[in-house]
């Protein structure tokens, strides 16, 4: 069996006392939270033993060939962005998912190289960086779909093979994001007749 990475904490806080067990201690870099880490005394503390076995129980829950998708959006829920991504390759996870372009270039920037899933909105302005990062997108307007078509086009010159590769979103009543059932069907003809794009 692989060697555990072992527990890992990330300390989000300045101490007196900060712990002295021999773990991996990491300072977040959270937006928003420069100001305050000197008056916190307060710590996380990840067993990354645990969350593998847990990770190995959801994946013995797929069917055979289906790959797991670990969302790390919002500072990986409080946990830490970097340090989680940094752990990801030794936990077996297949995928990573963020909601933002921010977070999807973090990720990177730690050195995952595997897919990412962005599930949030791009601005069309900053689509040609994020398509840059080699990133999967969530696509359900076609204002975006036009754009990274033009996108994936260009790189399929320059790379074949190298389309711009999209999930397409549903919606199903959040109301928040999604292509309406109404407009689905029109939608997947645009999609099929796109060349810079991969499903």
């Amino acid at each position: 069996r692989p060697e555990s990475p072992g527990p890992i904490r990330s300390r989000i806080a300045r101490s007196s006392n900060p712990p002295s067990s021999p773990v991996l201690r990491t300072v977040l870099e959270s937006p928003g939270m420069e100001a305050g880490r000197n008056r916190l005394l307060s710590w996380c503390e990840i067993d990354a033993d645990a969350l593998a076995q847990n990770l190995r129980a959801f994946r013995s829950l797929l069917p055979g060939g289906a790959e797991l998708l670990f969302v790390v959006k919002a500072n990986a829920y409080g946990h830490g962005l970097p340090l989680l991504s940094r752990l990801c390759p030794r936990l077996g996870v297949d995928w990573l998912g963020v909601h933002l372009l921010e977070e999807a270039i973090a990720v990177r920037e730690s050195g995952w190289r595997g897919p990412v899933l962005l599930m949030g909105y791009v601005p069309r302005l900053r689509l040609a960086e994020a398509v840059a990062h080699d990133l999967d997108f969530t696509v359900y307007d076609l204002a975006t779909l036009d754009e990274l078509d033009r996108l994936g086009r260009v790189r399929e010159e320059r790379r074949p093979g190298s389309a711009v590769r999209c999930h397409l979103k549903l919606e199903t009543g959040t109301h928040r994001q999604g292509i309406p059932e109404q407009e689905l069907e029109a939608f997947l003809e645009r999609f099929a007749a796109a060349p810079g794009l991969r499903l």
